[in-house]
C-alpha cells in the first residue's frame, strides 16, 4: 500500500517513509509480537537497494486457538499491535492495514477522537509535537500454500511487474492467484475467462521460465542490476531493436519507444513503482546499448505447446476455445443473420401489427435455430460440424426459406395465447 492509506481525508495521520534501521527494527517487533498466536509469520523478500520504506507487511498463517471467528482475529491483530486505526481492505480474506504508533513501546495515550498523541510531559503550554505512524499490512492466509504463493508473489519489490512485461506476449499472466495460460483469439473479448490456470507451485513456475529458485528465494540481492539480471535469465526476455536507433534522424528515443510498448497499467506504475520504472528506463537500454539479448529465443506458439504438455491443459485449452467460438457464432447468427435479414419498420412508423410481426418472428427464429425449440412445429436441419462449428451460408439460406412460414405460425400463436389471456381475465372479473 505504500503507507497511504492512512495519509489522506479528513481525519488523516502522518505515516510518513521509514529509514532502513526503523523498518526492520519494527518489522522484526511485531513478527515477534505475532509469532505467539500464529504458526508462521513471515514477509516477502525486500527489494534491494532500498532506503526507506513506506509500510510493512506481514504474511501470517496457522491461528493457534480454536474456531476463531473473523472478527476474533482482526480484533487480536488490532490489540497486539496496539492500532489505533485499522481498515480492511480485502472482504474475501482477512486482509486488513492498521496504524501503529511510530514507536510500538512509546508512552501514549488516546484523544477523545481515536487518535493517539504522545504524552506531554514539558508542562501544559507545550504544544504537542506531530505524532508519526507506521502502516501495517497484514493479511492472514487460510492455507500454507497460499502463505507460500503471497510470499512467492510479493517477493523482491517489483520483480513480478517486471517478469509480467516479459512473459505478457507469450500469452502468460502471473496474478495473485496463479500462473496463467490466455487464448489468443479471444482474450480481447473476455480477458478473464479466455485464461487456463497452469499452475500455483512457485518452484515450478521458476523452473518454467529458467530462473533458479535456490538464487529468487535466497534473500534479498545485492543490487537493483543485480536483480535486473537475474530476471533477464528468463527465456522470454527480449530486447527489441529500435525502428530507428538514431534520435538525430527524429526516430524515437530508445526510452520514448520501450514507453510506447507498454499497455496503460504499466505507464501507471512507472509513476508509482521506482524500480520498475528503472527496468524500463534503464535496464532495458542498457541491454540494448550492449547487444544483449536481442534474440528471440521462443515465441508464442511453442510456448503454447509446451504448456499443453509440462501443465497438462490442452483438452481445457481446447474445450475452453470451443465454448468461445460456439458463442462467437451464436452470437452472429442473432445479430446479424437473424435480426439482420429482418429489417425493423422505420422508427417513426405507426405501424403495430409490423413491429410485433418483426418480434416474434426473430425470437421464434432464435428459439428453433439456437435453443432446439420445437414448439413451432418447425425443425432446423442438422448445420454444425462435427466440431460444432454452424455452416453459416446454410443458417442465412435456411432463414431466408423459412422465414415467412415461421412468421406466421409464431404471429399466430402469439396472438392465439393474447386472446386466450384475454379470455381468462373477463372469466375471472365476471366471478
Amino acid at each position: 500500500m505504500g503507507g497511504s492509506v492512512f495519509s489522506s481525508g479528513p481525519d488523516s495521520l502522518r505515516t510518513p517513509r521509514m529509514p532502513k534501521d526503523v523498518y526492520f527494527d519494527r518489522k522484526e517487533r511485531i513478527i515477534s509480537i505475532l509469532q505467539d498466536h500464529f504458526q508462521t509469520v513471515d514477509t516477502p523478500i525486500e527489494g534491494p537497494e532500498k532506503e526507506d520504506f513506506g509500510d510493512i507487511d506481514i504474511v501470517l498463517y496457522g491461528f493457534k486457538y480454536r474456531n476463531p471467528s473473523r472478527e476474533n482475529i482482526v480484533e487480536l491483530l488490532e490489540s497486539e499491535l496496539s492500532a489505533v486505526r485499522s481498515k480492511i481492505v480485502n472482504h474475501e480474506e482477512i486482509s486488513l492495514s492498521v496504524a501503529i504508533p511510530w514507536d510500538i513501546d512509546s508512552d501514549s495515550e488516546s484523544s477523545s477522537d481515536g487518535s493517539v498523541r504522545t504524552a506531554i510531559r514539558d508542562g501544559p503550554d507545550t504544544p504537542p509535537p506531530p505524532v508519526d505512524y507506521i502502516q501495517v499490512d497484514l493479511r492472514v492466509c487460510d492455507t500454507f500454500h497460499r502463505l507460500e504463493w503471497v510470499l512467492f508473489k510479493h517477493a523482491h519489490g517489483d520483480a513480478w511487474n517486471m517478469i509480467g512485461t516479459i512473459i505478457r506476449p507469450y500469452g502468460l499472466t502471473v496474478d495473485e492467484q496463479a500462473l496463467w495460460l490466455r487464448i489468443p483469439e479471444y482474450e480481447h473479448i473476455n480477458r478473464k475467462r479466455a485464461r487456463i490456470e497452469l499452475t500455483t507451485h512457485p518452484f515450478e513456475i521458476l523452473d518454467f521460465l529458467n530462473l533458479d529458485s535456490d538464487e529468487f528465494f535466497s534473500g534479498p540481492f545485492g543490487s537493483f542490476h543485480e536483480l535486473c539480471e537475474f530476471i533477464a535469465l528468463c527465456r522470454m526476455f527480449y530486447v527489441p531493436p529500435l525502428e530507428d536507433s538514431s534520435d538525430e534522424a527524429g526516430g524515437p528515443s530508445a526510452e520514448g519507444q520501450d514507453r510506447r510498448e507498454l499497455k496503460a497499467n504499466d505507464r501507471k506504475r512507472m509513476k508509482v513503482r521506482p524500480g520498475f520504472r528503472r527496468w524500463i528506463e534503464e535496464y532495458i537500454p542498457e541491454c540494448r546499448r550492449e547487444g544483449k539479448y536481442v534474440r528471440r529465443r521462443t515465441n508464442r506458439e511453442e510456448i503454447m505447446y509446451e504448456c499443453f504438455d509440462r501443465f497438462a491443459v490442452e483438452r481445457e485449452y481446447n474445450a475452453r476455445k470451443k465454448e468461445f467460438m460456439q458463442e462467437q457464432e451464436a452470437d452472429y447468427i442473432w445479430t446479424t443473420l437473424i435480426k439482420g435479414s429482418i429489417p425493423a419498420p422505420p422508427a417513426d412508423s405507426t405501424d403495430t401489427k409490423a413491429q410485433q410481426y418483426r418480434g416474434t418472428l426473430v425470437k421464434a427464429l432464435k428459439k428453433i435455430l439456437l435453443e432446439d425449440n420445437k414448439s413451432y412445429g418447425v425443425v432446423a436441419p442438422k448445420m454444425r460440424n462435427s466440431e460444432g462449428s454452424w455452416d453459416l451460408d446454410r443458417v442465412k439460406a435456411w432463414i431466408e426459406e423459412v422465414k415467412d412460414t415461421v412468421g406466421r405460425i409464431a404471429y399466430d400463436q402469439q396472438y392465439a395465447a393474447y386472446q386466450e389471456k384475454k379470455a381468462a381475465q373477463a372469466a375471472n372479473n365476471a366471478n
